[in-house]
Order: C-alpha cells, then sequence, then structure tokens
C-alpha cells in the first residue's frame, strides 16, 4: 500500500509494503516507540508541539542505529523487536529525500537527554492534537501514527 501524505511545505509517500525500486539513501527516521498500545511522543522545545521522536542519520551511522540513537536522545526510551513500518520519500522544502518509519517495543522508558531539542516525552493511545501550531510534519505524524496503532491492534488478535 502507498500513501500520499500532503504538508504545508510539501508531500511525501509512505510505502507500507515492499519498497519501491528506486530507494535512495535513507536519510532521516522515524521511531514509533509502543508500550500497552500507547506511542511514544516527545515535544519539541520553543514551540511546544508534539511529534513522533526521529531525525537525521549521522555519517557511517546505519538507519536502525540512527532510530535508537534518536529515541534515547528525544525520549530516554530504549526498544527492542525493532522492525520497519514503512519507507517515506518527502518532497518537502524544494528537497527530495528518503527516511525510514520504525516500529518497536519499549524496553524502558527515561526522560530525554536532549533538552535543548526536546521539553518532555510521553505515551499516547490518542493521537496528540498540536490545535495552535501543527509543525511542519503534522499529517505524517498522524498517519505514522494510525498505521503503527492499526499492526498493533492486528498482532493483539
Amino acid at each position: 500500500m502507498v500513501q500520499k501524505i500532503e504538508e504545508q511545505d510539501g508531500y511525501m509517500f509512505l510505502y507500507f509494503e515492499e519498497p519501491p525500486a528506486d530507494v535512495g539513501e535513507i536519510e532521516f527516521v522515524n521511531c514509533l516507540a509502543h508500550q500497552d498500545n500507547q506511542i511514544l511522543f516527545c515535544k519539541w522545545r520553543g514551540n511546544n508541539i508534539w511529534t513522533l521522536p526521529g531525525g537525521r542519520a549521522e555519517p557511517g551511522e546505519t538507519a536502525e542505529e540512527t532510530a535508537h540513537r534518536e529515541l534515547l536522545e528525544e525520549t530516554g526510551a530504549t526498544l527492542k523487536n525493532l522492525e520497519m513500518l514503512c519507507y517515506i520519500h518527502c518532497f518537502m522544502y524544494n528537497l527530495e529525500y528518503w527516511g525510514i518509519a520504525y516500529l518497536g517495543k519499549i524496553e524502558a522508558l527515561g526522560h530525554p537527554i536532549d533538552l535543548e531539542e526536546v521539553s518532555e516525552a510521553r505515551l499516547f493511545s490518542h493521537f496528540p492534537e498540536n490545535l495552535n501550531n501543527p509543525g511542519p510534519f503534522e499529517n505524517q505524524s498522524k498517519a505514522l501514527y494510525f498505521a503503527a496503532m492499526r499492526k498493533l491492534w492486528k498482532t493483539d488478535d
């Protein structure tokens, strides 16, 4: 399944099954960490936007390593059973780039390490709406959240 997501500064495609043949270098990851049918979000410091943990890969880092590092920095959590949720092909800010969204079970919760970037992390059983300022990736976060919840509901059966 492929889903197109419109954002205020561009659009993206989410590929939920097989990756397309033209996948480029993975430049970023999103991490959907779950516990008890809840997903972990972090709040960006400065603009109070709840968002999914994630970020850019550092040189020489695999996508999986990026997911673990970003989650630890932004939420203090560690994961087990990391699996690919989808590939993300972005056309944002007049740029084209690729990413991966991962789904993983929380092994341990902690506190955010990168306090310059985030102010807190919290588990949500619903999507946390950013009513005053939806942020640049609100629709992507919402689509990934609901895809992760669907996958978790299927595995609970």
